[in-house]
């Protein structure tokens, strides 16, 4: 269970393109979870470059941002944000991070920076009412911050997708970000060869991660497949769910998109209304011969371990697997 005395954040891990819109949308939709998007941005692309939040208007002329920097800091203009992201940095660097692993003391910076997070995520729950705030970044450093920071009870979901399913939506190009409105600006793209050694690279941190930290592995083919029962054994298997709590998806075949105040993430966090759950499965049919093969022999152990290889890789996970 919870520590209901800490902030309670349900941290959405993984590699990017992976379906983590998706989850937090049908998280989006139980009751006291909080979606905010990709909180490691909140300095950035929130307080510094006013892009839109997930309801379409700019940060800083959104109600519910505009309360949570007033619950947490006393309003975002109190916060020296060139300064946080500098210590942001530092403490997401390489030295601090393996710092961090071998279990040294925490550092003046490390110590600033949880206490700015605890208040972040603690101002989130005070201002929506909610119990979990459901934070969709992904990457493994700020999962360990996260973890390792005290007054915050983080609990991961590791969301895994195919990876040639994700190096052919890393490779896909001239897609616009909506939330930049000053500016044209578009998704990043990297090739296939390039995506593989980082999928690996960014998937088996969270396997590391799970000997400290509760977390649950949950397939994006297995959430298509059936999202009410397999979001319920995730929230399960990471500790968010008491006992005998079930969790019911209004309707488990489509997902209703909303207004939900998030930062960073997927274009469609823009779009309304109803939306059909539907695996996408594209990369079997466009992504080229070649660049299948080499995405394939570079992440062939972790896809055996997933379940993407063998005889059975095209049937749903018969479990999901956590600490």
């Amino acid at each position: 269970m919870p520590d209901r005395s800490s902030a309670t954040v349900l941290y959405i891990g993984g590699f990017g393109r992976s379906g983590s819109t998706l989850l937090a949308y049908l998280l989006g939709q139980l009751d006291g979870y909080v979606v905010a998007g990709e909180l490691k941005y909140v300095w950035q692309n929130g307080v510094k470059d006013n892009e839109l939040c997930g309801c379409g208007v700019p940060f800083s002329d959104c109600p519910f941002w505009q309360d949570v920097g007033q619950a947490a800091f006393g309003g975002w203009n109190e916060v020296d944000v060139d300064d946080v992201l500098a210590l942001q940095s530092r403490v997401t660097s390489a030295r601090s991070v393996l710092a961090r692993l071998a279990h040294r003391k925490a550092s003046p910076d490390f110590a600033r920076l949880s206490l700015l997070l605890r208040l972040l995520y603690q101002a989130i729950l005070d201002v929506s009412g909610g119990r979990v705030v459901v934070d969709t970044s992904k990457t493994p450093v700020e999962a360990l911050m996260l973890a390792s920071s005290p007054g915050i009870d983080c609990r991961v979901i590791h969301l895994v997708r195919d990876s040639r399913g994700v190096a052919f939506s890393w490779a896909k190009t001239g897609i616009r970000l909506p939330q930049i409105v000053n500016r044209e600006a578009l998704m990043l793209d990297y090739s296939p060869l390039y995506i593989a050694p980082r999928w690996v690279y960014g998937n088996l941190f969270f396997e590391l991660l799970r000997a400290t930290t509760p977390t649950a592995r949950l397939r994006y083919e297995d959430l298509t497949n059936a999202p009410e029962e397999h979001v319920e054994r995730a929230l399960n298997n990471c500790g968010i769910l008491g006992g005998g709590e079930a969790v019911s998806i209004p309707d488990s075949r489509s997902v209703e998109l909303g207004t939900l105040h998030t930062l960073g993430g997927n274009p469609m966090r823009f779009e309304r209304g109803s939306a059909p759950i539907k695996r996408d499965e594209a990369w079997r049919r466009e992504l080229p011969r070649g660049a299948r093969r080499a995405v394939t022999a570079v992440t062939w152990p972790l896809l055996l371990g997933y379940g993407y290889l063998g005889p059975r890789s095209g049937e749903p996970a018969r479990s999901v697997s956590a600490t």
